[in-house]
């Protein structure tokens, strides 16, 4: 049966302008996405050509013809475009736009012959709709989702459509029978050519929507594998365990990618870090190697391997200790298309294996300090004292070193006395028989007083031995005061955002149990807000992420001022902020008010113009920036009986801040039911 032209031309105007308005309204909103601002163009293209088409025979045909078969072709190149684009790849511009010129050339020179017109033009729109196809093949591993196969249908719907074209037109005849005419399939064709436009939008939308997703779900697992590397170095794991847990953490976030490292010589050494086969896919070995640099036989074999396994893209970054000494490489291979270094941040990275290997770095020189320091008594070479009756009977010159005091000073004084006031009562309590010339075994830290320095941490041990024929101990004197320093980092590292010094989730949520148990004990009630930026994205695109990190310590140091000392002001990462408010009044409506004040605190707080101070080539400048925030709140009261309440409590906050987000931004928004 055939369809009414006019009508299905109208449709087709119709869908293909509602489509490609949809994806412009929604690429505005996601900040102007240029995938979905491409396949908005694409859609408004094809809008176009249709148009033209319902024209023909009111204007000239160099009109319709040309022009629509131009929109047409320039329709599916930009489509094209936004596939590449999509998957951070260059595009092959000259497949890409090529068909487009040879449509146009086609229409003009067989404006006349519409059998020949037609199937040409079929064939360049199958080379197009190609184009489409290969890269969703090639990275049909690397995008899961069904955004690429919605897309890759659409792709082949119109190959289809195209093919159906190629049957040879009857010389002569107008525009009903060459063209729209039903004999020749032309109503399934426009059903086709709406179901390919439906296709298209549907397809980008979940491409971009399940990227989105992705983003979130790898920053999550980012953060899971930082806490377990941190972690593992605060139980005092041994290197070699440490960076494997590193390494197979890289790579189960990234499972197209290797990672391995490669330690300086004099490292391997003092560490006792076996060389261990450098591949990608390797196992659970430790992943360290002995090497030279970056030109070293472990990296070179770790490239070589790479490229075996078809990891072509290999990068090295150098690991850096405190002092700029260099500890290492640590190196990630990845397949073509997104590596490790597009999805984390290098820095980062880097950071936290070097942290790891200085720390391994300090524990083992201490280790082989202690050694020496029991190979060496009988010549009196290290911190060692003899106390008996609790004075100092022999104090050896590097315990003179370390604490800064003459021997006169020392010998014959009660050594309490250099021992910190905060820890003397410790001290005497559970260390007096030491202090009286017997050895309990014992090794503990404490704070002594130096004379140059002036109090330090010193690890304090020793070994039994009769002094003027009386009992006595030998002790060992160790200063430990940067090591604590090191477990006070790892320690902050791992509870603390480390851009902005806010408590993390970790720490947000072991407050919030804290809190819901209190409340429990006191019948009051606690609140929780969740703040997210709005308008921030615009700042890094013009300015840089230097510039976003300014605004974002600038955020937390205002969030700090809205708030009162036993309430905690947490980072989840990005833009968003989370604040836990407790002691509030048990009465709900009263503890409502005292949540919405201080919500309301904050958001004008973030809503004033932040004047960021910013030097770039040693030239200092200031950018002034706008930025407010929507600020979700809920109430809760005593604790919940289900496993995880407290994530439900922070999904249930995270849910009124969406709301404040659709309500235009810059609100404060209550969760609908108060949690207890």
């Amino acid at each position: 049966m055939d369809l009414h032209t006019p009508t299905t031309l109208l449709l087709i105007v119709t869908v293909s302008s509602a489509l490609a308005a949809t994806l412009g309204v929604i690429a505005w909103r996601n900040q102007f996405e240029l995938e979905l601002e491409l396949g908005a163009g694409a859609l408004a293209l094809q809008a176009l050509a249709f148009t033209l088409l319902s024209q023909r025979g009111q204007i000239a045909d160099v009109w319709t013809v040309l022009g629509a078969n131009l929109a047409l072709a320039s329709g599916v190149a930009m489509l094209a475009e936004a596939v590449y684009h999509f998957q951070r790849r260059a595009p092959p511009r000259a497949w890409i736009w090529t068909p487009v010129l040879l449509a146009a050339l086609v229409a003009a020179l067989l404006i006349d012959r519409a059998a020949a017109r037609v199937s040409t033009l079929a064939l360049l729109v199958v080379l197009q709709a190609g184009v489409v196809l290969l890269p969703l093949w090639q990275c049909r591993r690397q995008t899961p989702g069904h955004g690429q196969s919605l897309l890759a249908a659409g792709a082949l719907l119109l190959v289809l459509i195209a093919l159906g074209r190629l049957r040879p037109l009857p010389e002569g005849g107008g525009l009903g029978s060459q063209l729209f005419g039903g004999a020749y399939g032309q109503g399934p064709g426009f059903a086709g050519v709406v179901l390919v436009l439906l296709l298209v939008a549907l397809g980008m939308l979940s491409m971009v929507q399940e990227r989105a997703e992705m983003a979130l779900t790898t920053s999550q697992a980012y953060q899971l594998f930082r806490s377990d590397v941190l972690d593992r170095l605060s139980c005092g794991q041994p290197l070699p365990a440490v960076l494997t847990a590193f390494a197979l953490g890289v790579e189960r976030l990234h499972p197209g990618c290797g990672c391995h490292l490669v330690l300086c010589p004099a490292l391997t050494r003092a560490l006792g870090v076996l060389e261990t086969p450098p591949w990608p896919g390797g196992g659970t070995a430790a992943r360290a190697s002995v090497g030279e640099g970056e030109r070293s036989t472990a990296a070179a074999a770790f490239t070589s391997r790479a490229a075996q396994l078809g990891l072509a893209r290999c990068r090295g970054w150098p690991l850096l200790a405190s002092d700029r000494q260099h500890l290492g490489t640590l190196m990630l291979a990845c397949r073509d298309g997104p590596d490790a270094a597009d999805t984390l941040r290098a820095d980062d990275l880097t950071r936290l294996a070097a942290l790891a290997i200085e720390r391994s770095v300090d524990a083992q020189r201490l280790r082989d300090s202690e050694r020496q320091y029991r190979e060496l008594i009988e010549s009196a070479n290290e911190g060692i004292c003899v106390l008996q009756d609790g004075l100092v009977r022999y104090a050896n010159p590097k315990v003179r070193e370390l604490t800064g005091h003459a021997e006169a000073e020392l010998l014959g004084r009660p050594f309490l006395e250099f021992v910190h006031a905060a820890d003397r009562t410790l001290v005497a309590r559970k260390h007096q028989p030491r202090l009286q010339g017997k050895s309990d075994n014992l090794r503990y830290p404490a704070r002594l007083l130096t004379h140059h320095h002036g109090a330090r941490w010193f690890e304090l041990s020793g070994v039994p031995l009769e002094w003027q024929g009386r009992p006595a101990t030998l002790n060992f004197l160790t200063d430990i005061t940067e090591r604590r320093q090191e477990d006070e980092l790892v320690h902050e590292l791992a509870y603390h955002d480390s851009l902005t010094g806010l408590a993390n989730r970790r720490l947000l949520l072991d407050h919030l149990e804290l809190v819901l148990a209190g409340n429990r004990r006191n019948g009051r009630r606690g609140a929780l807000l969740f703040l997210d930026l709005d308008h921030f994205k615009p700042l890094n695109d013009r300015h840089g992420h230097h510039v976003g990190d300014l605004l974002l310590v600038e955020v937390a140091r205002r969030l700090r001022h809205c708030v009162r000392e036993l309430d905690t002001v947490a980072r989840f990462g990005g833009d968003e902020f989370v604040v836990l408010l407790s002691g509030l009044a048990a009465e709900i409506e009263l503890a409502r008010q005292q949540a919405a004040q201080i919500a309301e605190k904050a958001r004008d707080a973030l809503a004033e113009p932040y004047r960021l101070t910013t030097t770039h080539d040693g030239v200092a400048g200031t950018v002034e920036y706008r930025c407010s925030a929507s600020v979700g709140v809920l109430l809760f009261a005593g604790p919940s009986e289900r496993e995880g309440a407290a994530e439900g409590l922070l999904d249930q906050t995270d849910a009124a801040m969406y709301r404040a987000k659709e309500a235009g931004g810059n609100v404060v928004s209550f969760s609908a039911q108060p949690a207890g």
